[in-house]
């Protein structure tokens, strides 16, 4: 099931206007014809960012899930954040898009507010509002943002997509991963980053 669920958003990544934004040509800047510049890791974020745990041992461009290990009880309700990291300032980013999966018969998916990292750029966005959240698959489904307009460039370095409200349902040892996680370069490249999940242990 899970195999046909991350085919399918594959066609819905394919045919989304988000996509078309990030790696096709609605944005401004050059015509993508030379090749983007190779990333250079950037510093990990300092101890304190992301709820204080996550992402200070990551050395290249990724998205993250922080805390990366937390505890909580059954009932209690807690949130994770949607980190990017290791972008080069040279390189910078025009958009991402990510979906998010997680154990459905431990956590309940509660709602998604939208991070900062893009807000110095008008954007465009897709599964921001009203999410469709499947919580008996344990799936947040696709979510996208895109610079567009005439202004060149992106943000670099470390900031937040997005903060997940989660329940707990029942005792044991959940994950949340990132199902797809793509960033596209400021010329509107994908570029190549690493996946790193969480894990939440309720007792």
């Amino acid at each position: 099931m899970r195999y046909v669920l991350r085919r399918s958003l594959t066609i819905v990544i394919a045919a989304s206007l988000v996509t078309g934004a990030l790696l096709a040509g609605c944005t401004g800047g050059d015509n993508g014809t030379q090749p983007p510049p190779e990333p250079e890791p950037a510093p990990a974020p300092a101890p304190g960012e992301g709820n204080g745990n996550g992402g200070d041992d990551i050395t290249g461009p990724a998205m993250y899930i922080s805390p990366e290990r937390q505890t909580v009880s059954v009932g209690d309700t807690f949130q994770v954040e949607l980190m990017v990291t290791g972008i080069d300032e040279q390189v910078m980013s025009r958009g991402a898009q990510w979906t998010l999966e997680f154990t459905p018969d431990i956590l309940e998916c509660e709602g998604f507010t939208a991070g900062d990292f893009y807000d110095d750029f008008e954007t465009i966005k897709a599964g921001f509002e009203d999410p469709d959240i499947d919580n008996d698959s344990g799936l947040f489904p696709l979510t996208g943002i895109a610079i567009y307009g005439d202004r060149k460039g992106g943000p670099g370095g470390s900031g937040l997509l997005g903060t997940y409200d989660f329940k707990a349902l029942a005792a044991g040892e959940a994950t949340i991963e990132l199902g797809i996680g793509e960033l596209a370069t400021g010329d509107r490249q994908k570029m190549e980053i690493e996946h790193i999940g969480a894990t939440v242990v309720v007792d």
